[in-house]
């Protein structure tokens, strides 16, 4: 009971001190001091939220001239150049690249894709993806082999990273390993994994010799893997001189007339 008295003793001591001048005084400098500092951490809010908005319209105008760029490039430019922006991701289906022997297990690079994929590694991030059948060997034993045929051709050595060799078991796994590694470039030889994925990703090309297949709206279609990017874009210069306005014959006709009246005019004064 004691030590609740006590307290009723202190409060009471404590506002008795706030009513006297002293006390009010410190009372108004701490209200003060709070207000001051409300409005600091409101004024630095600001300039946060200003510099993330500038932050954010210079990360859109740098998009914006990024997909500008993107758009008056070609395959081979964006793919094989490297004249993009930035490193593009790229995913080749393994028919796309591979020829099988015989035995159909052993498979090697193609001569007429060789060169291609070899500039391809250079300037992009590639991806390689197989369907495994049930007569094919084991996950591990096709990764080996196409790291010996890679390496054989000669795209290791330029920049080919050899744990982006996929494995899948389905056609549709095919597309779900795209959607999952967002590329901007999807090459397969089967329409289904392409028409699966073609509104998400930018490029998507059915490599195929027949002009038969029904292609979806969205996906190129290339003979071949090196053919898509054999076109190859021409510089077009800028003039800088500017166009003088064309003048048709009625309006010659009008200022020269307007000539003959200013001198006729000009020659009367002066006789006068």
């Amino acid at each position: 009971m004691s030590m609740l008295e006590d307290i009723l003793a202190e409060l009471q001591n404590l506002i008795k001190a706030c009513c006297t001048p002293t006390g009010r005084s410190i009372i108004g400098a701490g209200l003060i001091a709070i207000a001051l500092y409300a409005a600091y951490c409101k004024i630095q809010l600001a300039k946060e939220r200003q510099q993330l908005n500038r932050r954010r319209e210079g990360r859109n105008r740098e998009r914006k001239t990024a997909e500008s760029v993107r758009r008056c490039l070609t395959p081979h430019q964006r793919y094989l150049e490297g004249q993009a922006s930035s490193r593009p991701k790229v995913l080749l289906a393994s028919e796309v690249i591979f020829e099988h022997g015989e035995d159909k297990k052993e498979f090697t690079v193609r001569s007429d894709a060789t060169a291609t994929l070899v500039k391809m590694c250079k300037n992009s991030d590639v991806h390689v993806i197989f369907r495994q059948v049930e007569d094919d060997p084991s996950d591990e034993k096709i990764k080996e082999r196409a790291i010996s045929s890679l390496s054989e051709a000669g795209v290791i050595d330029a920049g080919f990273q050899q744990h982006r060799i996929v494995v899948c078991s389905t056609t549709q796994g095919k597309a779900h390993v795209a959607r999952h590694l967002m590329p901007s470039l999807y090459m397969d030889v089967d329409v289904l994994p392409l028409k699966m994925v073609s509104q998400y990703i930018e490029d998507t090309v059915l490599v195929h010799s027949s002009s038969s297949t029904d292609i979806p709206e969205k996906v190129k279609a290339s003979p071949m893997f090196s053919t898509f990017f054999s076109a190859i874009k021409k510089r077009v210069e800028m003039k800088n001189t500017v166009e003088k306005p064309k003048v048709t014959n009625l309006q010659a006709k009008n200022t020269q007339a307007a000539i003959l009246r200013r001198r006729t005019a000009g020659s009367a004064q002066a006789k006068k």
